[in-house]
């Protein structure tokens, strides 16, 4: 197989299209003349502006992202492609490649393995004794790249990257927190990431608390848990994404809960401390770069979600409460 023209087709969440930009520069070696797009949505394509592992980024708003929309768009495409790689594999991204009637290979995303992982975890919650049955790690970029076998292309360790432009890091030793997140079982609790920002800010550390406009109580309620004040800045719903990712980039140490931020870190090559609560690595996504910290806690009733959720079934939030702000101190330590 020798295709001229690639669709690489990631359309969310952010962070799953920062984790598929790992494969860019395998395809581009293996086929240097193709012309490779890339196709997501459309709030995400300034993630992958300036990759020059691929030409030309399409990215889809919500009304061209509604089935109708979508069918008379991938209807033009078999004109101009002659192959699509499908690392989604979701309702919009099969629709794609039905309607396009494009050789498609998509990835496998395990989403019977990640369901089991839930339901075994419910039943041991219910019933600690029952044994562990899912003691494997997966790998999400690995899958990836098992979608490209019959290319010639295999995993050999690749990290997502994005684009920035090179700067000098400052002298300033500067640990960047997200304490956000869309479900709150996913998140550290506030108190914890208090007693961090508290330690380094009294150092002399710069600490910057990233975030949207949601995000804004949870970094309200950090900052008025810091005595020193001269230290920290919040910088939630002041930035655009592109903003916030260089700001990352600027950063000593990143600490954040299992969720996009810990992605950006890791593909502007920012050492990161990323706290897994609710889920768990063995998702698959906790990236394992040489200079990523995973804190995680094993417990018999997770991961209780998929995703995460308002609140602890078992209504003790141990997975959280047992990874100490002390812990997390250490960890940071260790890498600034």
């Amino acid at each position: 197989m020798n295709p001229k023209n690639i669709l690489i087709i990631r359309f969310s969440s952010l962070g799953d299209v920062i984790l598929a930009t790992s494969v860019l520069p395998a395809i581009k070696k293996k086929f240097p003349e193709s012309t490779i797009t890339f196709l997501t949505k459309k709030e995400y394509t300034e993630v992958l502006e300036g990759n020059t592992a691929f030409n030309k980024v399409i990215g889809l708003s919500k009304e061209e992202l509604k089935l109708k929309a979508l069918i008379k768009f991938a209807e033009g495409l078999n004109k101009d492609y002659d192959l699509i790689i499908d690392l989604h594999a979701n309702l919009r991204s099969f629709i794609v490649s039905l309607y396009s009637d494009i050789k498609t290979l998509r990835y496998k995303k395990g989403v019977l393995r990640r369901r089991g992982l839930v339901g075994h975890a419910y039943m041991r919650g219910l019933f600690p004794f029952l044994p562990e049955i899912y003691k494997k790690e997966d790998n999400v970029i690995k899958n990836y790249f098992k979608a490209l076998k019959t290319l010639g292309i295999t995993y050999a360790g690749e990290l997502p990257e994005i684009k920035m432009p090179e700067i000098k890091k400052s002298l300033v030793k500067t640990i960047g927190i997200h304490a956000g997140g869309k479900q709150n079982t996913k998140r550290w609790p506030v108190e914890s990431y208090t007693e961090v920002a508290e330690y380094f800010s009294g150092k002399g550390v710069k600490v910057v608390l990233f975030g949207d406009e949601k995000d804004k109580e949870i970094n309200a309620k950090i900052l008025s848990g810091v005595k020193n004040k001269q230290n920290i800045y919040d910088l939630s719903g002041k930035t655009t994404l592109k903003d916030m990712i260089l700001k990352i980039k600027e950063c000593s140490v990143l600490v954040t809960n299992d969720s996009a931020p810990f992605h950006i870190a890791t593909a502007v090559k920012t050492p990161a401390v990323s706290i897994f609560c609710a889920t768990t690595p063995k998702f698959g996504f906790a990236v394992r770069a040489k200079t990523n910290k995973i804190m995680n806690v094993e417990l018999p009733c997770k991961p209780c979600s998929l995703h995460g959720g308002k609140r602890c079934r078992m209504r003790h939030y141990r997975c959280a409460e047992k990874i100490g702000a002390g812990e997390v101190i250490e960890a940071i330590r260790n890498i600034i």
